[in-house]
């Protein structure tokens, strides 16, 4: 999935101001970060819609997640997963001609070639995966700790009044509204009397 720049920015404004919580934000991004990383590529948007069902976390924030994976980036990411893989199992890293790697590093030939690329991986599939499955588990924890700082700062500096303030730090809205409740009903307490009592109430 590939989207513009301007459309870009105006889902990054939606996801840093969701009305959900820092974490379960930060958690939902961290879960397509890692997704994007995984090697069942085609096949990512998918995934990560069924999580965020099943997870009942933020469908944008996990969408939002899984673009590190995108036209520019998935070469880089599939020979670095491919290399991680063949050292975690010992073996050597596949071979690929120079042509073949100049197809898949062309835009075009992304979409063109996709077949290509299970092709040419196809002599290292196993470190491909292997390696894949690591990265996608430590880019998306590494990913929610990287993530959840940035969306509380973001949230403080542009959203106003005490329940933003609390949900930027993970309260409850039940907790706040309490909190106002009580402090409206503490103003209301009447102030006590500063008439002169009357003279015969005075009785010792």
């Amino acid at each position: 999935m590939w989207i513009s720049k301007e459309r870009s920015r105006v889902l990054a404004r939606r996801l840093l101001h969701t009305n959900d919580t820092p974490e379960r934000t930060s958690l939902a991004f961290a879960v397509g970060f890692g997704i994007a990383f995984s090697p069942f590529i085609g096949f990512h948007t998918v995934i990560a819609l069924a999580l965020a069902f099943a997870l009942k976390l933020n469908r944008l924030a996990v969408i939002w997640g899984t673009f590190a994976n995108n036209p520019y980036t998935l070469v880089p990411i599939v020979t670095f997963a491919t290399l991680v893989g063949s050292w975690m199992t010992g073996s050597a890293p596949p071979q690929l001609p120079l042509p073949v790697l100049q197809d898949l590093l062309s835009f075009q030939a992304l979409w063109l070639y996709f077949e290509d690329l299970w092709w040419a991986l196809k002599p290292g599939w196993l470190p491909f995966f292997i390696g894949s499955l690591t990265l996608s588990i430590v880019a998306g924890t590494v990913s929610y700790f990287l993530a959840l700082p940035i969306i509380r700062r973001v949230r403080e500096r542009h959203d106003l009044g005490p329940l933003a303030h609390a949900v930027a730090h993970g309260k409850s809205v039940h907790s706040v509204g309490q909190g106002k409740t009580a402090q409206s009903s503490g103003q209301m307490k009447p102030l006590p009397s500063t008439e002169p009592r009357a003279a015969g109430s005075n009785r010792h």
